[in-house]
């Protein structure tokens, strides 16, 4: 059988053979000038292709029958080459067009003369085979290019009487391959594309009862067409045990000859039996379809069969290469540039699989191959860019694998078909396509967390969903669970759209961040699937364990020694320990940027992703969790208690926020540098405010429900994290309260992480005071003294005043406990690139996001009471929250268990004084004990204004106190929580525990938080 390549050219003969008025109305469908085309697209140059397809379609002359016919096989190949050069939408488009062509002209192939009987092909084209040999014993079928078609009408009585134009009745040349081979592609490509919304599609249910019943001759061999295209109706719909069977029938023609849609209907069944786990059935389906896809000169589906079945070898864990893949390449350098450009790709990943340094050379060829081709701007181009990035990695090419990976993802965004996917599912629902119900189970699917199918299937195109932010379809999704009222699962995807938010910061989208927690941290923060992860991946990458385990050992050597070292031997020898804790943690960095390119499942265990049922089996009954979601039109308000759960709605988010920018103006929060009136501090106007601001928060709850609680957990969400909380006020007695009096306060970026849990601290921690000028000028003898008062309050504390051993990173990393007293300036390199440690501000591994790679863990308790938000300008410029949660997450991503910072600095020595009671109370208590202890204590002191910075000097001199909020309501405390030691202080029995009710709108609401045990002065 001749290649379609040649049969190009015998066309074009023909052509110019055939007589004038042949040549002036060329009746063949589809004409010469689709099949010139056709060898563009077979080369690999797309965009040559797709205008040509598209020039012949508008100019070419056609019968009334080849119109549609024509259009069917240009729609379809248009859409293979956006296919092609990674543009799904309009890929789609055209995929959808032809379909719905072969279902408005479906009888057709009724009108097509067929031969009666298969005549076996004379082709001996199967013994150039060099990759394999075909366990199906069939031949190939000689079925000719082109059949005549009946066109027209009939002459009858009937007719005459109904009067009109009546159509001669003609036969003309038709190729019903290639149209019954472009229905099937365009069906294909379809499902592909459309993944989990096809089922849903309108179109998808036309298809699958069209197609059951679409007419052809009874009892006659082209019966297996219909069969192929049944099959793929039924798999686009989901019915997989019709799709296998229809599949199966379409296989053969008379029970023994392949044809042109046998390789189209093998690689499905592979698809379909790898889907359903059957990998060994797969990659026999995937081998046989490239035997009959060579025949009949299918290198597309040749191609994505060989890609099949590499995926099939890979994910099984076969050793070496995949035997196919370098003779097929041999053969494919004779017959397609593309088809080889592609198979040398394939083999050159496989080979960075398995960490051969042949890949290398595969590149280069690829490369070759390709030359200037369209291909190398296409999904083959990203794919080389992906594959050349990890090679880059694995030869230790930090910086160009970084590019080769970028250009790779930035590419992937506007191609992903699952980034497509949740556009159309979102697309769906909003126009009322489907039901909440049915959008609830799309939104779980196209938005669900990378699974270990997605990484072992394509690694490229699940860093390339998790790298997109799509808050969009979150919300959506979340608003789609409120309609049906199903307020567990409304709290679970409103920490969903936290957790996104967060990884869509990182780099590769968490992906980095997930294999360090797995391969790194504590067994006790991981879940038991994270764990055999663990185990799996130090025993088959063997470099890594070693480079851990000498990571392990540099950390031990450090650990004896003093944080700020003053013998010359300490100094000498922790510098030297430094240095090669460094160099170590990078060769693991880099292995990880190899790691993270790979098939390797990793499960994003930071933040965990729980339940509300896992949730409330974390709490007690004496604590209570108000978590937030916030929309540009509402703001969902959730609380959440051991056993029961509630949810409303505050529509108007533009008036909670001008109240709780008003608030904080009350407070005295107005301008930054602006000395504050101390005068102005005694007024109580901020008290109102701060009361009604909570009864919105909690949906007017009964202010008595505080007396059921002990600990309030908070759960902000945009500009709610500046709220301070800790300042709203409960009616009491004699006028209202401040809540912290009530209940100890603190707050968690996401609600899984309620149940991670914090880990007591070491009973010899070590302390790290950095200190620094608080605002612009102070002598650094204030901090000094500040430290000095803190060294008696607490053991093993060391200080940092101009310089540090090590890179900030690093010496987190050997650290139990960081005070920062120091202004620590917000960065606009983003939110990771401020230094908590301050001293290293702006140098190489002294920001956040350094603190967020190797070597794990940083401290487990984190002070920065001078770190700024957008709160001590009274949101002035509005502000979304994201520099606190941003910090948050960063720090207990990179280990830290509890941190206070401050939403505004008062930089004084109220601070000092906060800091100096929290800390020294750490080691007893929990960290929300300790710190609902400092402010009642501070609230009783004496402010002296000449050592608040922040106050004026000028003005007549007032006797203030510290009961004003802008001296304690600044701080918050992000913290896990644990249980007290194993001696802890006597605390009195906790209060009765009165079930909050149910009832809306006040005693139902969200119960307010009830106070805890009133710590004592020591």
């Amino acid at each position: 059988m001749e290649s379609r390549i040649n049969r190009v050219w015998i066309l074009a003969l023909a052509v110019f053979a055939a007589p004038a008025w042949a040549q002036q109305r060329d009746l063949t469908v589809p004409p010469t000038e689709y099949f010139i085309a056709f060898g563009s697209y077979y080369e690999g140059e797309y965009r040559t292709a797709l205008r040509s397809f598209q020039s012949a379609a508008r100019s070419g002359v056609r019968s009334t029958e080849g119109v549609w016919v024509d259009s069917i096989c240009y729609a379809t190949m248009i859409g293979e080459c956006f296919y092609q050069m990674g543009e799904p939408a309009k890929a789609l488009d055209q995929y959808n067009s032809a379909l719905k062509l072969s279902l408005a002209h479906k009888g057709w192939m009724l009108r097509v003369e067929f031969p009666d009987v298969i005549q076996p092909s004379a082709s001996v084209v199967r013994n150039s085979i060099t990759w394999g040999a075909s366990q199906r014993n069939t031949q190939l079928a000689r079925i000719p290019d082109r059949m005549s078609s009946f066109q027209g009408q009939m002459v009858t009585e009937q007719t005459i009487r109904a009067g009109g134009a009546i159509a001669q009745p003609q036969l003309y040349p038709l190729n019903a391959k290639e149209v019954i081979r472009c229905i099937a592609l365009a069906l294909r490509r379809r499902r592909e594309i459309m993944g989990p919304v096809c089922p849903h599609d309108p179109l998808t249910a036309q298809l699958v009862a069209d197609f059951a019943t679409y007419p052809t001759r009874p009892n006659h061999w082209s019966q297996a067409w219909v069969s192929c295209l049944q099959g793929l109706a039924y798999a686009s719909i989901g019915k997989l045990e019709q799709a296998v069977s229809e599949l199966n029938k379409s296989l053969v023609l008379a029970g023994q000859y392949d044809h042109d849609l046998t390789s189209m209907a093998l690689l499905e069944l592979g698809k379909l039996a790898f889907q359903q786990g059957q990998s060994q059935a797969a990659a026999g389906y995937f081998l046989e379809a490239t035997f009959p896809a060579m025949a009949f000169d299918q290198y597309d589906v040749m191609e994505e069969a060989l890609r099949g079945g590499l995926v099939v070898h890979l994910v099984s864990g076969q050793p070496g290469p995949y035997p196919p893949l370098a003779p097929a390449a041999v053969w494919a350098r004779r017959h397609s540039r593309a088809l080889q450009a592609w198979l040398l790709l394939l083999a050159a990943e496989n080979r960075a699989a398995l960490g051969d340094a042949a890949a290398v050379t595969l590149l280069g060829e690829t490369r070759q191959a390709v030359g200037t081709r369209d291909l190398r701007s296409g999904v083959l181009g990203a794919r080389f860019n992906f594959v050349s990035a990890q090679v880059e990695f694995q030869r230790g090419n930090l910086a160009g694998g970084s590019t080769q990976l970028a250009q790779s993802l930035a590419f992937l965004k506007g191609s992903s078909h699952r980034l497509y996917q949740i556009g159309l599912a979102d697309a769906a629902f909003v126009s009322g396509a489907v039901t909440q119900r049915v959008a609830d189970d799309l939104y779980a699917n196209v938005l669900r967390e990378p699974t270990a199918a997605d990484w072992a299937v394509d690694p490229m195109e699940t860093l390339a969903v998790v790298l997109t932010p799509h808050p969009a379809p979150l919300q959506r999704w979340l608003e789609a669970a409120m309609g049906r009222k199903d307020v567990d699962k409304s709290l679970e995807i409103a920490d969903r759209i936290r957790r996104h938010r967060f990884y869509s910061s990182l780099p590769l989208g968490g992906r980095l961040l997930s294999l360090r927690w797995i391969l790194e941290a504590p067994e006790s923060l991981l879940s038991q699937q994270a764990v055999l992860q663990r185990q799996d991946l130090l025993a088959r990458y063997g470099n890594y364990a070693k480079l851990s385990a000498q990571a392990a050992a540099v950390r031990k050597e450090l650990e004896p020694l003093p944080l700020a070292a003053q013998k010359p031997e300490d100094i000498r020898k922790q510098t030297q320990l430094f240095e090669q804790l460094a160099q170590t943690s990078a060769s693991q960095e880099l292995m990880l940027q190899d790691l993270a390119l790979r098939r390797e499942p990793s499960e994003f265990v930071f933040p965990p992703l729980r339940t509300v049922k896992e949730i409330q089996q974390s709490l007690s009954e004496e604590q209570l969790v108000l978590a937030y979601s916030v929309s540009d039109r509402y703001v969902l308000g959730f609380a959440l208690s051991k056993n029961k759960s509630s949810a409303w709605q505050m529509e108007s988010p533009a008036a909670v926020f001008k109240q709780a920018s008003e608030l904080l103006r009350q407070m005295g929060l107005v301008e930054r540098k602006t000395g504050l009136d101390p005068a102005s501090l005694t007024d109580e106007a901020w008290k109102t405010t701060a009361a009604d601001l909570l009864k919105k928060l909690t949906n007017n709850g009964n202010p008595n429900a505080w007396d059921t609680y002990r600990e309030l957990i908070v759960i902000p969400d945009g500009p709610l994290w500046y709220v301070p909380f800790e300042a709203l006020q409960v009616p009491g007695t004699a006028g209202t309260v401040p809540l912290v009096s009530k209940v100890q306060i603190r707050y968690l970026p996401t609600a899984g992480l309620l149940t991670m849990g914090g880990s007591n601290p070491k009973p010899q921690a070590k302390t790290l005071v950095v200190t620094g000028p608080m605002v612009p000028g102070q002598d650094k003898q204030v901090t000094a003294g500040a430290f000095e008062a803190i060294q008696r309050s607490l053991d093993g504390v060391a200080r940092a005043e101009d310089k540090l051993p090590a890179s900030s990173h690093l010496v987190a990393a050997v650290c139990d406990r960081l005070i920062v007293l120091s202004d620590l300036e917000p960065s606009p390199r983003g939110p990771y690139g401020w230094s908590p440690m301050s001293l290293d501000r702006g140098k190489a591994g002294g920001t956040l996001d350094s603190w967020l790679t190797l070597p794990w863990q940083g401290p487990a308790e984190v002070v920065l009471p001078g770190f700024h938000t957008a709160a001590e300008t009274g949101l002035k410029r509005g502000a979304n929250g994201d520099e606190i949660f941003f910090a948050a997450c960063g720090l207990m991503a990179s280990g830290s268990r509890s941190i206070l910072l401050s939403r505004w600095p008062t930089a004084g020595q109220s601070a000092f004084d906060l800091v100096r009671e929290y800390v020294q109370e750490l080691p007893f208590v929990p960290a929300a004990e300790a710190w609902q202890r400092s402010v009642q204590l501070l609230r009783d002191n004496p402010i002296a204004p000449e050592l608040e910075p922040r106050l004026s000097s000028a003005g007549a001199a007032v006797e203030l106190t510290a009961a004003p909020p802008f001296f304690w309501a600044g701080y918050m405390l992000v913290d896990l929580g644990r249980a007290p030691p194993a001696a802890p202080r006597a605390a009195p029995p906790p209060a009765a525990k009165p079930v909050p009710s149910d009832d809306p709108p006040e005693d139902a609401a969200p119960p307010a938080a009830a106070p805890g045990k009133k710590p004592k002065r020591d």
